[in-house]
């Protein structure tokens, strides 16, 4: 997921705001991740992949979906990208 093509995923209801991300992957180095805070329980990994399949090009899409309570914010109110990276490869 690029910044340009996620649009798609923030149609979403279901989600509030979301960051993607880089994954480490033994095949192609990295792959593309969505950080998710979800606005709804029912929310599933499942139901964002399929939600995404067909608005974005199939390279830009998700291969791992995690949701998070919060992002971290700066006091300026920008994602705290590293500290993001370090709670999710935990």
């Amino acid at each position: 997921m690029f910044p340009n093509s996620n649009l798609p995923v923030t149609a979403l209801q279901a989600i509030l705001t979301f960051q993607d991300r880089r994954k480490p992957d033994e095949k192609w180095g990295e792959v593309p991740m969505a950080v998710i805070v979800p606005n709804e329980q029912e929310l599933t990994e499942k139901l964002v992949l399929q939600f995404c399949d067909g608005k974005i090009a199939r390279y830009k899409l998700p291969k791992a979906v995690t949701f998070v309570e919060a992002l971290p914010m700066t006091p300026t109110g920008k994602v705290r990208k590293r500290v993001l990276e370090r709670q999710i490869m935990q």
